[in-house]
């Protein structure tokens, strides 16, 4: 299992920061227009969503990705004259009666890796939500910043770290928050939490159909 995971779960990371590093990239593109004004399609936010957005589908895809793999290696190892080791059906069972448990963490790690980089997005784009929604400043520092090299600028270089830094907070703060509430949903809510788990918990059972295994 110690090289199998690893092994399922790399592609999807790449796709991720791939993703992410496009849109950023395209957040950031010279001619961007953004500086004076919303643009739909080059919104740091707008693009934050579709980077979630994207995060989320390829952890659905990992998952399943996972469940086929797993689920592989306990039919080799049946077809082998073994015994099944890994259990997908049982493990999504367990993880459904209690999903705070210390024995389930591997797996968290393992499918939340692939979102840290739509996360990293998503913050960026809520800080410059914030940037551009607080009065005077956007201008402010749109105005400044270019000046910032010049001598005799350290209170105003002070006054524009300190604004940026603050918003950052801000934004870090309200993400966490953010995927905070997702989680207390899921956990106080068992339905929410048993349609989550439905799709992935169907697939496995079409695994362990095709690979011939009991259910």
């Amino acid at each position: 299992m110690l090289c199998l995971l690893p092994l399922i779960n790399l592609p999807f990371d790449w796709l991720s920061i791939g993703a992410t590093r496009a849109l950023l990239r395209r957040g950031c593109e010279a001619h961007d227009p953004g500086l004076h004004g919303p643009q739909p399609l080059r919104s740091p936010f707008l693009l934050g969503v579709i980077d979630a957005i994207i995060g989320l589908i390829l952890l659905f895809v990992l998952g399943c990705a996972l469940l086929l793999g797993l689920t592989a290696a306990d039919a080799i190892m049946v077809h082998a004259g073994g015994t099944a080791v890994f259990h997908p059906i049982d493990l999504i069972n367990q993880i459904k009666a209690d999903p705070t448990a210390w024995k389930h963490a591997w797996i968290y790690v393992t499918l939340l890796s692939t979102l840290l980089p739509s996360v990293c997005n998503l913050t960026i784009g809520v800080a410059s939500w914030l940037t551009f929604w607080i009065p005077c400043l956007r201008p402010w520092l749109i105005e400044t910043i270019p000046e910032l090299h010049k001598p005799g600028t350290a209170m105003r270089r002070n006054k524009a770290v300190f604004l940026l830094s603050t918003t950052w907070v801000v934004a870090i703060v309200l993400v966490g928050l953010f995927g905070w509430g997702l989680v207390e949903v899921v956990l106080y809510f068992p339905r929410v939490a048993a349609w989550a788990s439905w799709p992935l918990e169907s697939f496995a059972r079409l695994c362990h159909t095709l690979f011939h295994l009991p259910v």
